[in-house]
């Protein structure tokens, strides 16, 4: 058997050193060193009207209700906990084995909570670990917050790492280096140094994180800016996306998307404004105003623009393109290409033909499809097929099959295998091939 130590009682106020006591109420205030307390209430409830001030390891085989709990130097374990003011531990831990209620907490090491904890000021240290729902004003921990239920707050900042397995609601967090959401994210502000991720839909305002970001889709309403992979398995609705490695989504509806890296879809994508370093890959139709790739763009729909389309590379369009204009460094191809102004390439192939105020081909360029524009202009040492405009222009070597037009000029060492229809005039240098002799008509086939 454990040596007893006396119990000592001064007024109201009871003094437990190293023993293990039963009480029920204590009027005063209790204060007990290296001690075991349990209930002798028919409740299981300890209660103490004042202050409970602990020193050590001390243990309530009971719940507690106090109006103040302290401690410097130890562990505290105590079941069911109710404290009306203030929870102060130093340089100590505190596990509750089941709920916890109070108004403030600071502890400098570990909390952990087995049920629910409803507090409305909570700062920890080090680790904070709940069994049951987390409801609170704010969560301040400087090492590792664990939500086993839901959690909901109106700030989160956390130094270290978030887990939450329920859902999470918050106006802000802040968190040094991981979060990890199993349930619904519904924040307003989330900012997260290393990584962050959730295996349900999310509802967020603004999203900055400096690493990598995994979501099932939902909504960020403002803006994400991530400084590596974002990832979204679902479908997500977003007001500005910037990411500086690779975007990589099922489909998406919003606003503006700069990228640094690669974009990559599943299915269908509509934006505003769309901005890739490297390469984009549409699984579906892609529906904006303004595209600018520096690589290249496939898309296994349509691409419909109410903007332009600038891209350094290549365009690859499975269906039609159309925009206001399209500047491609090297090559479009697509069923159909119309354009309210300009196409510029180098090579430009259409089975259904092309349409555009001007058409441009560049140097040793290539064009399948008929071209139909008011001005076309064919680069040196290209090859065309028909061509359809109010002025054609052929430079040095180029090759065409049917010319169909209101004026020519023609320049040297150029080829046309079919016929050559105008309205207006022709001018052709020497040394031009003509499979036949040139004909003006009134009138230009349709």
């Amino acid at each position: 058997m454990p040596k007893a130590y006396p119990v000592v009682g001064m007024g109201s106020d009871v003094f437990v050193q190293k023993s293990k006591r039963a009480l029920s109420q204590v009027a005063g205030n209790l204060t007990v060193e290296d001690g075991v307390i349990v209930s002798d209430s028919p409740d299981g409830i300890v209660r103490v009207a004042g202050s409970t001030l602990f020193t050590g390891d001390c243990t309530f085989d009971c719940a507690l209700h106090t109006t103040t709990l302290e401690s410097r130097e130890g562990s505290i374990t105590v079941g069911n906990l109710l404290v009306e003011r203030l929870i102060r531990i130093k340089e100590g831990e505190l596990v509750v084995q089941g709920t916890l209620s109070a108004p403030r907490m600071e502890v400098d090491r570990r909390v952990q909570v087995s049920g629910d904890l409803t507090c409305a000021d909570n700062r920890v240290g080090g680790s904070l670990e709940v069994g049951g729902k987390t409801k609170a004003e704010r969560v301040s921990v400087g090492g590792r917050f664990v939500g086993a239920s839901d959690a909901e707050a109106q700030s989160i900042d956390v130094g270290g790492s978030v887990e939450i397995l329920g859902t999470t609601k918050a106006g802000r967090v802040n968190v040094g280096g991981k979060f990890q959401g199993k349930g619904r994210v519904e924040v307003d502000s989330v900012n997260v140094g290393g990584t962050f991720s959730s295996d349900s839909d999310v509802k967020i305002g603004d999203l900055h994180v400096g690493g990598s970001v995994s979501i099932a889709g939902g909504m960020i309403d403002r803006r994400a800016k991530v400084g590596g992979l974002m990832e979204s398995t679902g479908e997500l609705h977003f007001g500005q996306i910037c990411v500086g490695g690779r975007l990589q989504i099922e489909t998406g509806t919003g606003r503006g998307i700069d990228v640094g890296g690669q974009v990559a879809t599943k299915g269908d994508l509509r934006f505003e404004m769309l901005e890739v370093g490297g390469e984009a890959g549409i699984g579906g139709s892609a529906t904006g105003q303004r595209v600018g790739i520096g690589g290249g763009i496939d898309v296994s729909g349509n691409l419909d623009l109410s903007g332009e389309l600038k891209v350094g590379g290549y365009a690859h369009v499975v269906g039609k393109a159309k925009a206001r204009s399209m500047q491609v460094g090297g090559r479009i191809k697509a069923e159909s290409a119309v354009a309210d102004e300009e196409i510029e390439t180098t090579v430009l192939l259409t089975p259904d033909g092309t349409r555009a105020r001007r058409i441009q081909i560049g140097r040793d360029g290539e064009a399948q499809g008929t071209l139909t524009a008011s001005q076309i202009i064919i680069g040196e040492k290209s090859r065309v097929e028909d061509l359809h405009g109010g002025s054609v222009e052929m430079r040095r070597g180029s090759r065409a099959r049917n010319i169909h037009a209101k004026s020519l000029d023609i320049e040297s060492d150029c080829t046309i295998t079919g016929e050559v229809l105008y309205t207006e005039g022709l001018r052709a240098d020497r040394n031009v091939g003509f499979a036949r002799k040139p004909e003006k008509v009134e009138k230009l086939p349709e």
